[in-house]
């Protein structure tokens, strides 16, 4: 999924390369291939604010979602504003900015 299938084979060509007696230490090393029977096709992990992204915004959608889907059942003012799925929207908006900028700085708190 993360890696094309150029690259793939790049990296295979260069295992045929190394001699397996080489100072390479492979087993603590921490970058390594994922092996998954529900992920088949995924390789290693994305990066870390590739997955903030995808968090944050996972963590938001359902609760945006059911607050707009049900704000035409509730009665102008007063209860349409203080509706707990209208809270728990903007509490998750807030949520969901945090991941994103922590995705958008690169990384660095």
């Amino acid at each position: 999924l993360w890696l094309p299938s150029s690259v793939s084979d790049e990296i295979q060509g260069y295992q045929r390369q190394v001699p397996d007696d080489s100072l390479v230490d492979t087993t603590s090393s921490p970058m390594h291939c994922i092996n998954s029977a529900w992920f088949p096709h995924v390789y290693t992990l994305p990066p870390w604010t590739v997955l903030c992204v995808a968090i944050g915004i996972t963590l938001h959608a359902p609760f945006s979602f059911y607050y707009h889907w049900n704000i035409h059942k509730l009665p102008p003012g007063y209860p349409r504003t203080h509706h707990w799925s209208r809270r728990m929207d903007q509490s998750m908006i807030h949520v969901c900015s945090i991941f994103l900028a922590f995705a958008t700085s690169g990384g660095s708190i």
